[in-house]
């Protein structure tokens, strides 16, 4: 019976260390934790999804790291979030760089949790990101709102706006200034 766990322990210990190691490189190639904004115009965070405390905010540019300290410190002080502490923390692990970089928010509110939501990569074209949500309004909702978020960090120089299409209206966000 000792030989069989010692046997587990050599065996599947250094194997469940390599699948877990693989598993973590893989996340940080799909979140874009690993691009720099050097090889791109733009990245997404991976912030949660859906969160209540998202309805304490609109949709906005953070341009400056002034504009940033102010807003995550007014979501500290917000009520309602499920889970603060890894929304911020996904926002301040992005390491924004306001020098060259915009981070723009967006926000949509369902008016039932039921409602699937899927945010499509965002497309780049003359200089403007066109981010787009897809709805599917289930047959039979559920009448509870659902709050969501995308982040998305903008090089300024080469992403002038953002064109949000949430699937109800659409919105421009300049990433030079705050629009709130």
């Amino acid at each position: 019976m000792q030989q069989s766990h010692e046997w587990k322990q050599a065996v599947l210990f250094p194997r469940r260390q390599i699948l877990l190691s693989a598993l973590s490189v893989a996340a940080l190639l799909m979140t874009g934790g690993a691009k720099s904004m050097a090889e791109g115009e733009f990245r997404q965070i991976p912030v949660p999804v859906k969160e209540n405390g998202y309805a304490s905010f609109s949709s906005q540019a953070i341009t400056t790291q002034p504009e940033f300290d102010k807003f995550t410190k007014s979501v500290e002080a917000a009520q309602f979030f499920n889970d603060k502490e890894t929304f911020l923390s996904k926002l301040r692990s992005a390491n924004i760089e306001f020098g060259k970089e915009s981070l723009i928010l967006l926000r949509h509110d369902e008016g039932s949790g039921s409602t699937q939501v899927k945010f499509n990569p965002p497309q780049l074209k003359d200089k403007q990101l066109f981010c787009k949500l897809e709805r599917k309004p289930a047959q039979m909702g559920t009448a509870d709102m659902a709050y969501y978020c995308y982040a998305v960090a903008v090089n300024k120089a080469s992403v002038k706006d953002i064109v949000f299409d949430n699937g109800k209206r659409t919105q421009t966000i300049s990433t030079l200034s705050s629009a709130r």
